[in-house]
């Protein structure tokens, strides 16, 4: 019985490091390997993000200056427009008149 006993007691410890290993292949990384630091930018060090940081500050400045002056030639080309009388144009819709039918003989008259 001492046999059986143990070898039911390797059996379920072999289960068990089964169950984690498929545990660990479901989540995709074993608990061991994972990064004590999560790195979200590849894995630079500070100066490398600062000078990135510096980089795209500079292409935001770009990126306001070319929204403003595109703003302000917007605003010249309407005011250009609206300086001229506009003549209004209503187009003819005969299809829209409004007709009385006539319901009743004593509508009709002569």
């Amino acid at each position: 019985t001492h046999a059986e006993h143990s070898s039911s007691a390797t059996d379920r410890s072999a289960t068990r490091e089964t169950m984690s290993l498929l545990r660990a292949a479901v989540l995709g990384v074993r608990p061991a390997m994972r990064a004590p630091v999560r790195r979200f930018s590849g894995g630079h060090d500070a100066a490398e993000a600062a000078a990135e940081m510096v980089r795209w500050e500079k292409f935001s400045y770009v990126a306001f200056g070319v929204s403003g002056l595109f703003g302000l030639y917007m605003a010249y080309v309407e005011y250009q427009h609206s300086k001229h009388p506009h003549e209004v144009h209503k187009p003819e819709m005969s299809h829209l008149k409004i007709r009385t039918p006539t319901l009743f003989p004593r509508d009709v008259r002569p």
